[in-house]
């Protein structure tokens, strides 16, 4: 017999184009109510779940694939890359481009790390007190991002103003903001604002400059008669490369690189910035982290890291987990079924959409004492053997996990390196970040630190 799951009603306010209250009031609603609950977000029903049991059921099956309505509104930008395809598509696309992410692909990207984290390093020697570290972050995650998957050097961190750049962080405000209004979520209604307008004009250069970058690209393959049989090749691989290496039309690659740069550019900027953020609060984990740094390598700092290098930082690897679970980038996701589901008793009928509250998740008590708390010890060897694969879920998990979460590890990781050894991360005296859930998880109030040279 099946059991009847709880219901309650969960609804957010739209006040000044942003999601009020919605992480804390989850929370309350898990606390109250158990981690299966039948809610609402807005006008849209679902069942939210946040039980480890309950998530592996989800994210395990390899028939739930399917993405909730809300990814449609990025396919004007991305079309069908990974993000947003399913189906037979979805699963030929996904075995294509996984070996762009294998470690002998990933460790000729450590050039890119090196030379855009010392960029910002650059800017962070420039400010006088303190400074929005989210700001900075996302500047440089998009040059990373462009360098890694197109072979393109956008100069985001240095020309901020330019009309690929503006546009970038045009498409994803516009896209909060359909996200979290009753009205524009509708097509109808969002075509008459001037959002759309202004969506319109961003996507023509958005895609113009990726077509072009494509293009000349694809004439030094076809130039050089480059293949995968080259040493060359493998030195130069890189998402855009494999893509063509495969002869995949070019609409479809142009769909995959701009799907890369969505899901990359806001979730990484999370991660970092809050990374950043928590460390200039824990002073202690910061020396901590200065040095084993030391230890592993030296006070040469001209000497560049390597990808073997990053593979040793057994302490700076529980930090970013539990930096992650603290503030975990992609606090929401969702799947819509195509088919009943059993839910430890329950069915759940097709065309139901699921969301898993992975912040929710990240913060039960029962799988993670005192969960407020900063603790980078919960990730050591002997406090994780025994704890469950869908309890920690920051790149969510199962046969739809984020394809590219081995680069986000290497990226977080040298970058803390590189700043850690050149500064002293110090915090903003009474200052707690007020985090919004727009997609991915940012602080209204912005996350502020100070940086003082590192004396050795």
């Amino acid at each position: 017999m099946c059991r009847q799951i709880t219901r309650h009603c969960v609804v957010y306010f739209m006040v000044s184009s942003r999601v009020v209250s919605l992480i804390p009031s989850c929370l309350k609603l898990v606390k109250q109510y158990g981690d299966i609950v039948n809610g609402t977000i807005g006008f849209s029903p679902r069942l939210f779940i946040s039980g480890d049991k309950y998530i592996k059921i989800l994210l395990s099956s390899k028939v739930h694939l399917h993405k909730s309505y809300e990814y449609n509104f990025i396919k004007p930008w991305i079309g069908d890359g990974l993000v947003c395809s399913s189906g037979v598509w979805w699963k030929t696309q996904r075995k294509l481009l996984t070996p762009a992410f294998h470690f002998n692909i990933l460790e000729n990207f450590i050039n890119v790390f090196e030379k855009q984290s010392n960029i910002l390093i650059t800017q962070f020697e420039k400010i006088n007190g303190e400074f929005d570290v989210q700001l900075y972050c996302k500047l440089y995650v998009l040059d990373v991002l462009c360098e890694t998957t197109m072979n393109a050097s956008i100069n985001a961190q240095s020309c901020a103003n330019s009309d690929y750049v503006v546009s970038v962080y045009t498409l994803l405000l516009i896209l909060i903001k359909r996200t979290i209004s009753p009205l524009k979520m509708w097509n109808f209604f969002f075509k008459l604002s001037t959002e759309y307008k202004q969506q319109q004009n961003a996507l023509k250069v958005v895609h113009e400059y990726t077509k072009s970058v494509v293009k000349k690209r694809k004439n030094v393959f076809e130039t050089n008669n480059i293949n995968n049989n080259t040493s060359t090749y493998e030195k130069k691989l890189a998402l855009l490369d494999l893509m063509l290496q495969n002869k995949m039309p070019e609409d479809a690659v142009m769909d995959e690189l701009n799907t890369f740069l969505f899901a990359g550019q806001e979730t990484t900027t999370s991660a970092l910035s809050f990374l950043i953020y928590v460390l200039s609060k824990h002073s202690n984990v910061q020396e901590k982290l200065a040095n084993e740094f030391l230890e592993l390598f030296g006070d040469d700092f001209s000497k560049s890291l390597t990808y073997n290098d990053l593979q040793k930082t057994e302490y700076l690897d529980q930090v970013i987990k539990e930096s992650l679970r603290l503030y975990t980038p992609a606090p929401f996701i969702s799947r819509v079924l195509k088919e009943d589901a059993l839910f430890d008793g329950h069915v759940i009928p097709k065309n139901v959409t699921i969301t898993v509250f992975i912040y929710g998740l990240h913060h039960q008590p029962s799988l993670y004492p005192n969960p407020e708390l900063f603790d980078p010890d919960r990730f050591s060897i002997e406090n994780s053997k025994n704890r469950s694969v869908y309890s920690y879920i920051p790149f969510s998990a199962g046969p739809r996990n984020c394809i590219g979460q081995k680069f986000v590890m290497l990226q977080l990781k040298h970058t803390i390196i590189n700043i850690i050894r050149k500064f002293k991360i110090l915090p903003v005296a009474n200052h707690e970040p007020i985090l919004l859930a727009n997609g991915t998880l940012s602080s209204e109030n912005g996350l502020p630190i100070r940086v003082q040279k590192r004396i050795y």
